[in-house]
């Protein structure tokens, strides 16, 4: 993987690397490692980076909200479900590992996928048009991407100026 990775055009001329994963104490720990190897690989001077930090999981949702859908729920109930069903990952732990292992550099910031998908009530399991935003426990449908990306840049816009 390492190989396919450094020879990439894609990787050498980018802008702006995101990284984003399921991440656990040990992968966050060795973030910094993969943003050197990008660094040593870029030919652009002053690239950036964005982590986008573990996210929430539906485990198990998607039958739950089906039965609650033939129910009769409405999407806002399926999502104040969602909301008490996420499991809350202990993001704790990762949440400092990944700090500490970019403390060194100026140029990556990290996003908090849960604020962009839960808000103190409920969480976007479906969209406000009905559409699924996830089409597993943790994967965004291209619709669901596309939404929280919309969040991502109304609520930060300058990591895209």
């Amino acid at each position: 993987m390492i190989q396919s990775y450094e020879q990439s055009y894609k990787v050498r001329t980018a802008d702006i690397y995101v990284i984003s994963m399921f991440f656990a104490p040990k992968t966050a720990a060795m973030v910094d490692r993969l943003i050197r190897l990008t660094k040593q690989r870029a030919v652009k001077p002053n690239v950036g980076f964005l982590i986008m930090d573990r996210t929430v999981s539906f485990s198990e949702f998607h039958p739950k909200a089906i039965r609650m859908i033939s129910a009769g729920d409405g999407l806002d109930t399926v999502n104040r479900s969602s909301h008490r069903f996420a499991q809350k990952p202990p993001m704790g732990l990762v949440t400092r590992t990944l700090r500490e292992a970019i403390e060194p550099f100026s140029d990556v910031e990290v996003v908090v996928k849960r604020q962009l998908i839960c808000d103190e009530q409920k969480c976007s399991f479906f969209l406000d048009d009905g559409q699924l935003a996830f089409w597993d426990a943790t994967h965004w449908t291209v619709l669901g991407a596309g939404e929280f990306m919309q969040r991502l840049v109304e609520r930060r816009p300058a990591l895209f100026q």
